[in-house]
């Protein structure tokens, strides 16, 4: 059934969510997501997303065990949503959550990388599909971590597949905030890291890319004069 079906008994969500209720969104959110007739309904994983996510950002409730860690797992909720979510109609529908979430995402995983922290920077940027399956970037940064770790056989692999995802892109209209600011680092790491390896061609091949689609962004045309001029 699709989410439609079971919209008026999802009202009493959205109540909780108003009335800020984030323990007992959680819990009867995640009753949804058991039962036999709304199990496979992405909705609920929604709301169950949206409450951890508002709990993540309240030490009322991370200072709990047993939310501590709402942040990953509002990770895994939207993950379970885009699984259930089949013709992408709910990930439309509440696009800007998704929207926001990604780029508080992309915000934990360029704080980490601004301190070279690249181990805990790739525990994030492996996450970052389960938020949303056709970014990009993150395949980049997944083989600028690698890169940085000592694992360049595994970087290169990484780099040739977001190549090719690179190459595919068509359009950007539909893309938001985090999209580009997830791209324009993950095309810079990239870059530096060619650099670093003695190949500056490839580097600045790479930064023309995506300069038509971040020659916007500040951080990444600060970057890419560096680079490229």
């Amino acid at each position: 059934m699709g989410a439609s079906s079971f919209a008026q008994e999802y009202e009493e969500l959205l109540v909780m969510y108003a009335d800020g209720d984030y323990d007992k969104l959680v819990k009867t959110a995640e009753s949804y997501t058991i039962k036999d007739k709304t199990k496979n309904d992405p909705v609920p994983y929604y709301w169950l997303a949206k409450g951890l996510y508002a709990m993540s950002k309240d030490a009322e409730y991370t200072s709990q065990d047993k939310y501590k860690n709402a942040y990953k797992d509002a990770i895994t909720a939207i993950g379970k949503l885009q699984r259930k979510d089949k013709d992408g109609s709910i990930y439309s529908q509440y696009r800007d959550f998704f929207s926001e979430f990604k780029l508080s995402l992309y915000e934990v995983i360029e704080n980490e990388i601004s301190t070279d922290n690249y181990s805990k920077a790739y525990s994030w940027v492996i996450k970052v599909p389960k938020v949303d399956a056709n970014d990009v970037g993150s395949k980049y940064l997944l083989g600028a971590c690698k890169y940085r770790k000592g694992d360049k056989s595994g970087a290169t692999t990484e780099w040739k597949e977001a190549d090719k995802l690179l190459d595919g892109i068509t359009s950007v209209e539909d893309w938001v905030e985090a999209d580009y600011k997830m791209l324009a680092l993950a095309l810079s790491e990239t870059a530096e890291c060619y650099v670093d390896s003695r190949r500056p061609e490839i580097a600045k091949e790479l930064m023309n890319k995506g300069y038509k689609w971040l020659e916007d962004n500040e951080e990444f045309k600060a970057r890419y004069d560096e680079i490229v001029n």
